[in-house]
């Protein structure tokens, strides 16, 4: 399409103009002096004021770690607790210690006990009974476990062994003797006996008991057992106290009937 003169005249006429060409070199020249700045003066990151640059930069706030949350019942006192260390930078350079005059020590009859003093520093270190104080570890602190009473360590378990007519299977199979706690065989073990007949008479009375291999035994009132002595006899029964482990019991060993026997329901 062609455009009439009257409009393409003025567009050639101001390219061709002194104005235009001055509005060209400003705009080139400034250009050039930004290029020129930017190089000699390169823009840097901002930096963070910290407390060595400026004393009024605040210091920047750390994470503090909280305690822990412990489930389940409460631990005994004779636990030993060692707490957790503080974060990083919240624990305190420790200070030296300034020499100072030798402390004398202190003489043996005025000492303290569980206490002592150690001399040659300004700072004493004291030694307490369950607690040990340093300079520097202010926050560790030891505890002692507390001592058991004697009762509860020394207590045993009472245990009494009754065959029931049967073998003890802690006798030996070799030697075929009676074992007895004294070592002689003279002793009688209760738990390795039962009643085979009670003799009652007018001047004495005395108990007939069998072993499981087979051996009587004859029994008064008053005659040692194995950790004990027959404490009474009756027409139907025989009394023992023993004693283990410092408690004193009282068995009874029941007289039982034979089968078919007349007498057995006589009272």
């Amino acid at each position: 399409m062609n455009l009439p003169s009257s409009l393409a005249l003025p567009q050639s006429k101001l390219f061709q103009s002194r104005i235009f060409l001055l509005v060209l070199l400003l705009v080139v020249a400034l250009i050039g002096v930004g290029v020129f700045f930017f190089v000699l003066h390169p823009m840097t990151p901002p930096k963070t004021p910290t407390v060595a640059t400026s004393p009024a930069a605040v210091a920047i706030p750390r994470p503090v770690m909280k305690a822990p949350v412990v489930y389940g019942p409460p631990a005994p006192d004779w636990v030993k607790r060692t707490p957790m260390p503080p974060p990083a930078g919240a624990v305190p350079a420790p200070t030296a210690a300034i020499p100072g005059p030798a402390t004398p020590l202190v003489a043996p009859s005025a000492a303290v006990p569980g206490a002592a003093t150690v001399a040659g520093t300004g700072a004493a270190t004291v030694v307490t009974a369950g607690l040990i104080s340093t300079p520097g570890a202010a926050g560790v602190v030891t505890e002692t476990p507390k001592s058991l009473d004697a009762s509860v360590l020394f207590a045993r378990e009472q245990y009494v062994y009754t065959s029931g007519n049967r073998r003890d299977p802690f006798l030996s199979l070799l030697d075929g003797r009676f074992q007895s706690q004294s070592g002689d065989g003279s002793l009688v073990d209760v738990g390795d006996i039962h009643l085979v007949g009670i003799m009652w008479g007018a001047s004495d009375k005395f108990a007939l008991v069998e072993d499981t291999r087979g051996h009587g035994f004859v029994l008064r009132v008053g005659d040692p057992v194995v950790n004990g002595y027959i404490s009474g006899i009756s027409k139907s029964e025989i009394q023992v106290v023993q004693n283990a482990f410092g408690e004193t019991q009282t068995l009874a060993i029941q007289l039982k009937p034979k089968e078919g026997d007349r007498n057995a329901t006589r009272k």
